[in-house]
């Protein structure tokens, strides 16, 4: 049989930093979560700004080709908008209610001005990030 002074009696530091101890892991893995949801909201701000982005760069797109539009038409028959146009995600014109609506306003300039009309062209569209109704307006002026 063995001798009894071979056995340790009391625990030695080398005995006490041979693992990770589990309030270790678990204040690392606190960590680490904290940074990993840090990371998620980050992300989930960045893609909800990137869609307010695309959809305000396709308002200027709609308010742009609206405008190119109106100047086609002959000097005379230049009018404010009756009805308002409405436009989906992709810059399709549809029928009903979408995702952009479309409405102008025709001012002639008085006499003593030379002859113009003044033009506003307006996009309403609620963003998707924070609900917000948002407006791109665009003015010109359009000569006989």
């Amino acid at each position: 049989m063995g001798s009894m002074s071979s056995l340790p009696t009391t625990p030695t530091k080398k005995h006490f930093e041979k693992g990770v101890s589990l309030l270790e892991s678990m204040v690392s893995m606190l960590i680490f979560l904290i940074g990993v949801m840090g990371w998620l909201s980050l992300e989930m701000a960045i893609s909800a700004e990137s869609l307010n982005t695309q959809a305000r760069s396709q308002a200027v797109n709609i308010a742009n080709s609206t405008a190119d539009f109106l100047k086609q038409l002959p000097y005379d028959t230049l009018a404010d908008a009756v009805n308002p146009l409405y436009f989906d995600e992709t810059g399709l014109e549809t029928d009903a209610p979408s995702v952009f609506e479309v409405s102008w306003s025709v001012v002639e300039m008085p006499a003593e001005a030379p002859e113009y009309k003044a033009v506003a062209v307006e996009v309403l569209w609620t963003s998707r990030k924070d609900n917000v109704q948002s407006v791109i307006d665009l003015n010109f002026e359009v000569a006989p």
